[in-house]
């Protein structure tokens, strides 16, 4: 069970006990106000009820104090986190044997930083989308799961106003703080939580320890942090696994062609496939120019959804110029890191 939801357990006791004191003493306010009122009762037995009353608030503020002194939790100073964020995902099509083997790595503790490489369009972000997803669904043990999308002009502090953000982290702790105090705020939560970073579209190195991302690389982290993963997304790798100390790697390769193939009729349907023996032809030719990445065929089935023969005779040589011209061919460069 996670250390988050047994925080949970017992901020929830605690704020039942809390409420049942507070029942009780405005109980005793309420007896104390109809006792100053009774002017018809002897002052003896005033005297008496009063010195009763003292007694039960005095023993009520030492019930109050060791409450309050219970009430000191790692994680209550921030609110309940949903584990795992949905994201908008599209076709996953030919990604079930890599996603497999990403999933396996998850499981063990060694592969602590995994570094996920491909061409643009190959469909990284598609799989790291369909791995976040799928923690909705099966058990883990996640404390968090954080998406980080990363630009080309990425820098330290916006990596971590998305995870502050993500973490939930209240802003009268955040506004105002300098990278450094921000990384120590993040670092603070994250060692006391499993968790699961997914880091898409890296194009030069990240120092995740600027950010405030605990180093699961050292044997000394927390128990907790031990059991933590980051998973890094980039084209080219040749210094960003090196530097981000990845330790496992997986190529993302193009699709297979029965699998391109059955990504490009559920784009374009049964219904214009069939619609004539030509249409066919110019769709095994429009494939051949995608190389199997997702993107492109997906760029192309759409164009071609639903259009007649003369259509895609015209259409495929467009798509195949445009295909050649987009960055569809970048090569990613091997390392020999791990």
């Amino acid at each position: 069970m996670s250390t988050t939801h047994d925080t949970h357990k017992k901020v929830a006791g605690w704020l039942e006990d809390v409420g049942e004191e507070n029942n009780e003493v405005d109980a005793i306010l309420k007896e104390g106000d109809e006792l100053l009122q009774k002017k018809c009762l002897e002052r003896f037995h005033n005297i008496r009820l009063s010195d009763d009353l003292g007694n039960r608030v005095r023993r009520k503020i030492s019930r109050v104090e060791k409450l309050t002194s219970r009430g000191v939790f790692d994680v209550v100073a921030y609110r309940s986190l949903p584990a795992v964020v949905q994201l908008p995902l599209g076709n996953t099509v030919g990604l079930d044997s890599m996603y497999e083997r990403v999933c396996r790595l998850l499981t063990e503790d060694e592969a602590r930083i995994v570094g996920l490489y491909g061409k643009h369009g190959i469909g990284k972000t598609t799989l790291m989308k369909k791995i976040n997803n799928s923690l909705l669904k099966t058990s883990h043990d996640f404390d968090v799961v954080i998406w980080v999308e990363v630009s080309q002009e990425a820098s330290v502090r916006d990596a971590q106003q998305v995870i502050g953000n993500r973490l939930q982290i209240i802003d009268s702790m955040w506004q105002n703080r300098n990278q450094q105090e921000r990384a120590i705020e993040i670092l603070n939560f994250m060692n006391r939580i499993r968790f699961l970073m997914l880091l898409d579209n890296v194009q030069k190195p990240l120092d995740l320890s600027e950010i405030g991302v605990p180093d699961l690389s050292d044997i000394g982290v927390p128990p907790h942090a031990y059991k933590s993963k980051v998973i890094i997304a980039t084209r080219t790798i040749s210094s960003i696994f090196n530097e981000m100390q990845v330790n496992r790697q997986l190529e993302v390769g193009p699709l297979a062609p029965r699998e391109a193939w059955a990504l490009f009729i559920k784009l374009i349907g049964e219904n214009t496939l069939n619609s004539s023996p030509a249409i066919e032809q110019f769709a095994r030719n429009i494939l051949t120019k995608c190389e199997g990445l997702p993107s492109a065929i997906v760029m192309a089935g759409r164009q071609l959804a639903a259009r007649n023969v003369r259509e895609w005779e015209q259409l495929t040589q467009v798509l195949g110029y445009l295909i050649k011209r987009r960055n569809f061919r970048e090569r990613p460069v091997a390392s020999s890191c791990c």
